[in-house]
């Protein structure tokens, strides 16, 4: 098995019944939920697999694109996007194995990254304060991502910063924005070349 001679622990087993609820549950005994980008549905209930695992599994989910469209590395330059929600958050934790090792981080702030910066009783709060003591080596984008087209905006970034990663928070809005607005998370799939790694 692959997962084998990478000196990974790795198993196969089959399942009968619907895969983005069977994988959701099982991913709940693993660190990280690795799934191919959101083309891949549940044929019990149409549900997208990668959607599902974020909003039941509450493990980060790495989303890798389709064959032939990943680069040859993964990790070394990251883009991360910051808006300072629970679920940026979410997902900052999870990408430290990687963000730490990483070669070079872009952090791509949103132009609401704001709001959530200053707690009335508290100092001003700052991600980049969180980012030196883990000794990220990163630099902040010049221009925020505004929340209107926010996923593409973030895939135009990575293209530009030449990164082989984003991570990113996954649906932060309620279910009802996403439906009429969409998410930042879905066009970020749908119009990325590299793996995403996400959190909800």
């Amino acid at each position: 098995m692959a997962g084998d001679k990478l000196g990974v622990a790795s198993s196969v087993e089959g399942i009968e019944w619907d895969a983005a609820g069977a994988l959701s549950l099982a991913g709940r005994f693993f660190d990280l939920i690795v799934v191919r980008r959101s083309s891949s549905v549940s044929e019990d209930n149409q549900q997208d697999i990668s959607s599902e695992c974020l909003r039941a599994s509450g493990r980060p989910v790495l989303i890798v694109p389709q064959e032939g469209s990943v680069r040859p590395t993964i990790g070394k330059r990251i883009l991360l996007a910051w808006n300072g929600s629970r679920e940026a958050a979410l997902a900052l934790q999870a990408g430290y194995p990687f963000l730490t090792t990483a070669d070079h981080v872009t952090v791509a702030l949103s132009e609401t990254a704001s709001k959530y910066a200053k707690v009335e009783t508290l100092k001003s709060l700052d991600v980049e304060d969180l980012l030196k003591v883990h000794g990220l080596n990163y630099e902040i984008a010049e221009k925020r991502i505004p929340d209107a087209g926010a996923g593409a905006d973030i895939v135009a970034l990575a293209e530009a910063t030449e990164s082989d990663m984003i991570v990113m928070g996954s649906f932060g809005r309620s279910w009802l924005r996403n439906w009429a607005l969409g998410s930042a998370t879905s066009a970020a799939q749908a119009g990325a070349r590299v793996p995403i790694l996400t959190q909800h």
